[in-house]
């Protein structure tokens, strides 16, 4: 048989939480002002290494995944951690030293890069950067020093902006994954 449901009290007293049972809220930390934006195509690979040397394919989804992994817990945190140290030293830091403005055919190059991700020309009296840590991929953007923001346009996935014969791969070029069309 069913049991007869059981009569609601009409006056509840609903107690107060004691102090040690409430959840502390999260310290979350500050980005004193600093912003890195997100541009569109900006993890987007091109394939110019018949005209300037340059290719950001990557070999497969495993490899491309790989590296959005780092860039998202490690290279961006990092950027946000030190990007007064970074940036404020012009790239004269030796602590970080794959961060640096880009400066002469590095800087053409990078530009070109640039455009054909974005299809879009880019304001030439802009600073650009690379930015990178301890082996790992290299990022190319613009930052902003009124602002305070970073600006990436792509990724240096081999390294080919400034190739280190101990570091490249002989076999980079024939890469042909890009994340824009999923193909592999």
């Amino acid at each position: 048989m069913c049991k007869k449901p059981k009569k609601i009290k009409k006056n509840l007293v609903i107690p107060k939480p004691k102090s040690k049972n409430q959840v502390a809220t999260p310290s979350l930390p500050s980005n004193r002002n600093f912003t890195f934006y997100s541009c569109y195509n900006w993890i987007h690979a091109v394939d110019l290494y018949k005209t300037i040397s340059f290719t950001n394919m990557c070999k497969d989804k495993e490899q491309f995944a790989d590296e959005i992994i780092e860039i998202l817990t490690v290279t961006i945190p990092k950027i946000y951690q030190d990007w007064e140290g970074i940036f404020n030293s012009g790239g004269a830091n030796r602590s970080f030293r794959h961060c640096h403005v880009l400066e002469g055919a590095k800087l053409d190059i990078s530009k070109s890069i640039a455009e054909e991700i974005h299809q879009t020309e880019f304001d030439p009296d802009s600073s650009w950067w690379e930015l990178g840590f301890n082996g790992g991929v290299r990022i190319i953007g613009i930052y902003d020093p009124i602002l305070k923001n970073f600006y990436p346009f792509f990724v240096d996935r081999h390294h080919l902006i400034y190739p280190d014969k101990n570091y490249n791969r002989n076999d980079f070029e024939k890469y042909s994954y890009n994340p824009k069309f999923k193909t592999s």
